[in-house]
């Protein structure tokens, strides 16, 4: 009779460890997509704000000009009561500036194409002209009584950024 009962004791056991593996694994996989979803909300959320704030920047900064020009000072002044990791100012002509005094031509680029239209978006660039770093840029157009006069952009450098805004925790660890 003893037997007997080791080998159903057994039997429950093993049935009783596969239905729990079972059931850690459907409970992982509920964590991951879980997991996914807020990284998924986190990222759409990023880049929401950072367009709205480079609207509220270009408009700003538009309303303080006194003339159409834009120096490197402003922009270096922007970039120290900022979020972004630095700001790009890009002319009428298609010359980008940036907050050191560096310029480089961007009348390819997809931001100075769409922002002198009126446009704001998002670009990704993979090789800055200036810094030769890859970077998530935020475009707006900028007015200056009533004319564009430039596209502003709020940049993030890509690989800090990015790092940031995908990273996740689980369970109080990084």
């Amino acid at each position: 009779f003893i037997p007997i009962l080791f080998l159903v004791l057994f039997i429950l056991f093993g049935w009783y460890s596969m239905e729990n593996s079972k059931r850690i694994q459907d409970q992982n996989r509920g964590y991951a997509a879980d997991s996914a979803r807020q990284i998924a909300d986190h990222v759409e959320d990023e880049l929401s704000n950072g367009l709205s704030r480079i609207r509220t920047y270009a408009d700003f900064l538009g309303k303080s000009l006194s003339e159409p020009k834009v120096t490197a000072q402003m922009l270096s002044d922007m970039e120290k009561n900022s979020n972004f990791d630095g700001f790009r100012f890009v002319d009428a002509n298609g010359l980008n500036h940036a907050a050191d005094g560096q310029t480089s031509i961007a009348t390819d680029r997809d931001y100075y194409l769409n922002g002198v239209k009126g446009e704001s978006g998002i670009s990704i660039i993979l090789e800055s002209r200036i810094t030769h770093e890859a970077m998530v840029g935020f475009y707006s157009p900028v007015y200056c009584r009533g004319d564009i006069i430039g596209v502003l952009r709020g940049v993030y450098w890509e690989k800090e950024y990015m790092q940031d805004m995908l990273a996740a925790s689980y369970f109080g660890s990084d």
